[in-house]
């Protein structure tokens, strides 16, 4: 996949946004040391759960193409023989 793709897709766009929300807040002091340290909780675990989703979507898509590899050697394995 392409690199900029990804960074325009919208998943990343969101944990942009949701981060950038999250800093504002922190630094707003809104809801006093509570709604700090929920912001500061939520600047981490974006990026985090980010990163464990498009992990997750790789390892799938490259799972599904070593099948296809797999599928194809054995073709090649079958012609070869015959």
């Amino acid at each position: 996949m392409n690199t900029m793709k990804k960074f325009l897709s919208r998943k990343f766009i969101l944990t942009l946004i949701s981060s950038a929300f999250s800093i504002v807040f922190a630094l707003s002091g809104v809801g006093g040391d509570v709604g700090s340290v929920c912001s500061i909780i939520a600047l981490f675990s974006a990026p985090v759960i980010y990163v464990i989703t498009e992990g997750k979507i790789d390892a799938k898509a490259l799972s599904m193409l070593s099948e296809s590899a797999d599928k194809a050697s054995d073709i090649m394995k079958n012609t070869d023989t015959d």
